[in-house]
Order: C-alpha cells, then sequence, then structure tokens
C-alpha cells in the first residue's frame, strides 16, 4: 500500500502521526510506501504512480483537498483509497462516519472493506465532499494561502470577510429549468458537510447517483446569525436563503465579481519589498536561452518565487496549463 501524507494538514498532524501508521502497518503485515506531498497536484501524481507500480490501495491522510487530490489519480481504477481524516475541516470522514481517531482511522483506512461512492465533477476538477462558486470558493482560496489551520483559521476568515461580500449574479441550468439569481454562493455537494459539523446539505449521500446543488442567498445580518445555527444544528433545509435542487448535472454561469484594484496593490507590495533578494534568488537559477525556454523559464521562475513565499502554490498548475498550451503552439 502506499500512504500518500500531506505534512501541512491539520497544523501538521499528519506528519506526527507518520510513526503510528507505520507502526499499525507493521502490526498487519503491510508494506507500506509513504510518501509526502510536496506541491499542489502531487496527491494526484503518486496516486498514478501506486496504481502503475500495482499498489492494491491509496491511504490519503490529509483533508478534504488531499484527498481529492489522491482520488483524481485513481480515476476509472480499480484501486480502492482509504480515507484518514487529518485536516482542517474533514468534511467528507465527518459525512461518511469515518473515524476521526488517526489510530482507529488508519486501522479502518488498512483493513475497511472498499466501497463504490460517487465522484462530481466542477468543470473538469473531480471532487468527493463539496464545491462551490462565489464566497466559498473565496474562502477557501483565503484559508489556503493563510498560517492559520483548523476551524478558528475558516471562522476568522468568514467573520472578516462575509459582511462585505458582493452578491453575484448567476444563471443555472438544471432538469431542463434555467433560473437567474444574485446569491452569495452556489455549493455542488456529494456529501452534508462543508467541515467540522457545518452541514450545509443535510440530505446529501455519497453513494446514491445524484448531487444537490445549493444556491444560497445573502441575509441581513440577523437572518445571517441564524443561518449559521442552522447549518452548525442539522436545518439548513429550513432556511428560505436555500433553495436546493437535486440533479446529476447543472449549468452555471457566473457573472465577475467586482475588480478590487486596492487588494491588487497590497498583493504587489511584497514584491516591491523584497525586490534585492528576488534578483539574486533568480540570478542564482540556471536559465536556458532561447525563445523554446521561455516557458520552461518562467516555471522555473515561479518555483522560486512560492520557495520565497511570495507566490500561492495554486499559481503553478494555471502557469503549466499556459506552458503546455504554449508548447503545443510552438511544435
Amino acid at each position: 500500500m502506499m500512504l500518500v501524507l500531506n505534512p501541512r494538514s491539520g497544523k501538521g498532524q499528519a506528519l506526527r502521526h507518520r510513526g503510528t501508521a507505520e507502526r499499525i502497518a507493521s502490526e498487519l503485515g503491510i508494506a507500506l510506501d509513504v510518501r509526502h506531498i510536496e506541491r499542489q497536484g502531487h496527491g494526484k501524481d503518486l496516486a498514478v504512480e501506486a496504481v502503475a507500480s500495482g499498489m492494491e490501495r491509496v491511504i490519503s491522510a490529509g483533508g478534504d483537498g488531499t484527498m481529492n487530490s489522491v482520488a483524481a489519480g485513481l480515476l476509472n481504477t480499480k484501486v480502492a483509497m482509504g480515507v484518514v481524516a487529518m485536516g482542517s475541516g474533514n468534511g467528507y470522514a465527518r459525512s461518511l462516519g469515518l473515524p476521526l481517531d488517526p489510530q482507529k482511522g488508519f486501522r479502518h483506512a488498512f483493513t475497511g472493506e472498499a466501497a463504490q461512492m460517487d465522484i462530481c465533477f466542477l468543470n473538469d476538477t473531480p471532487f468527493l465532499g463539496t464545491a462551490g462558486i462565489g464566497f466559498d470558493a473565496r474562502v477557501a482560496q483565503a484559508f489556503d494561502k493563510s498560517n492559520g489551520r483548523g476551524m478558528l483559521g475558516y471562522a476568522r476568515i468568514i467573520l472578516k470577510d462575509i459582511l462585505g461580500a458582493p452578491p453575484m449574479r448567476v444563471v443555472l441550468k438544471a432538469n431542463h429549468e434555467t433560473t437567474e439569481k444574485e446569491v452569495l454562493m452556489v455549493v455542488f455537494c456529494n456529501t452534508r458537510e462543508f467541515g467540522n459539523g457545518a452541514r450545509i446539505s443535510p440530505g446529501s449521500l455519497p453513494d446514491d447517483g445524484w448531487a444537490e446543488v445549493r444556491v444560497i442567498r445573502k441575509p441581513p445580518l440577523f437572518p445571517l446569525i441564524n443561518a449559521f445555527v442552522q447549518i452548525y444544528t442539522g436545518k439548513a433545509d429550513k432556511s428560505p436563503y436555500i433553495t436546493n435542487i437535486v440533479t446529476r448535472n447543472a449549468t452555471v454561469w457566473q457573472e465577475g465579481n467586482a475588480h478590487d484594484l486596492m487588494k491588487d496593490f497590497a498583493d504587489e507590495i511584497i514584491g516591491y519589498q523584497n525586490n534585492k533578494a528576488i534578483c539574486e534568488r533568480l540570478q542564482a537559477l540556471t536559465l536556458k536561452p532561447g525563445v523554446p525556454h521561455i516557458g520552461a523559464n518562467m516555471v522555473a521562475c515561479y518555483k522560486e518565487f512560492i520557495n520565497m513565499g511570495l507566490v500561492g502554490e495554486q499559481e503553478m498548475p494555471l502557469l503549466e496549463a499556459w506552458h503546455a498550451d504554449m508548447a503545443k503552439l510552438l511544435a
């Protein structure tokens, strides 16, 4: 078996329990190949490698993001995935009732009987639990960039941004019906939880062949407080601000959000403050001259920016996709 472990998940919880996993695997007579997530999308690469090497099971030890990445590499194969919940929210594991205790989690992941589960796609990106656009996606992106983990990390971002979050106009087509709304967010649900007990879609099941689209309007201040209570007590279906659509396929057109020029400026300040260090680090790279190497050189530079903490890891897949497109055009 291969254990794919995310060292950053759950304030380093996954990394601290590597020894637990190795001890339990040894007790069970399981040969365990332990790998660490090093970059965005690395879980998929490791899962593909596990399939190619004949592994019978791949264990994801981290959060829902780690799990989705590993699952992407196991699509259309017969290799099972075990899930050990060690993230900040663990929405998928909580929805399925998987053990949250690390020792019980590893034993269950190593020995539990595999079952077929639904998988959803947001555009071309697969996910097992929930995914969204609008405020939900902005919170997830901000959380990924932040140093704080756990429920408090999420709560800080939500409380900081939600009152000023602008609504977005969406056109949603599902079940041969088209609706147009001003919404806070649209959440696509294969399971019931965001994580940490926040049950956005109490009726969602991971193996029923259906998904729930939750269309959420922004409430005023006091109804907003009540909405949070309803979500955390499993009563989200009672909120007048949440519309539920059960479907197998939906198309959403999202109008672009208002552009925040001041935020753009704030994001660029770190570059101005580190000009000298940037020059020194880039000059130390071995770059190849010539037009054919521009894309590869840019990738190398961006990796150095990520190492310096100037650019988030989420930028790399976009740059690599651009590089691949440019390589085809220049071929």
